[in-house]
């Protein structure tokens, strides 16, 4: 169980392709950039991996894409949003 996302983040910001769970912190992170899939279908993760293996073209769209997906997030965005959430919970 990731609550977030960061092995994700770091792989796409590293120009590899990703492959994700459908669960939402995964899918949010992966973004338009990543295969999202149930985790729990055997053969939808075969099928997914197969094609990543012998895709060039998605691979290679995959990596720009994935670089710019991660690119939204920055430090200064977490601390920005952070903030954010704790002057809703405390009506600041």
């Amino acid at each position: 169980f990731e609550g977030f996302g960061m092995p994700v983040l770091e792989a796409m910001a590293c120009g590899t392709p990703v492959a994700v769970s459908n669960i939402p912190a995964l899918a949010e992170v992966a973004g338009r950039a990543g295969l999202c899939v149930s985790p729990l279908d055997v053969n939808i993760w075969a099928n997914t991996l197969r094609r990543i293996g012998q895709d060039e073209d998605w691979r290679r769209s995959a990596a720009e894409a994935g670089m710019a997906e991660a690119r939204r997030f920055t430090w200064n965005e977490t601390a920005r949003l952070t903030a954010a959430a704790y002057r809703r919970a405390f009506h600041v």
